[in-house]
């Protein structure tokens, strides 16, 4: 599995932070998760997409078929909204 995060083209807000519990490091976990790894269709995988915000961490897996169907239009609707896809690491660097 591959995570993207999305920023906004500007100023983007950081992913989802979870505490360890322990005193360690934070965890970074998604908030939307596209059902793509279930080969439910491109229009599927488009659609849960589209619940991305600024700062959203988005499950992908990028060697399923609907998921390259889908790509093209997901960066289409993120640019509409004023989102940019970023790598997590990118969307996480503070």
């Amino acid at each position: 599995m591959d995570a993207l995060g999305v920023q906004q083209a500007e100023d983007g807000q950081h992913g989802r932070e979870h505490p360890t519990g322990n005193g360690g490091s934070p965890r970074h976990s998604y908030d939307v998760d596209s059902p793509d790894y279930t080969d439910p269709g491109p229009a599927v995988v488009r659609e849960r997409v589209g619940a991305a915000q600024a700062g959203s961490i988005v499950s992908l897996y990028f060697g399923h078929t609907d998921t390259v169907a889908a790509m093209p239009g997901i960066l289409t609707d993120l640019a509409d909204r004023g989102l940019r896809p970023v790598t997590a690491s990118r969307l996480l660097r503070a």
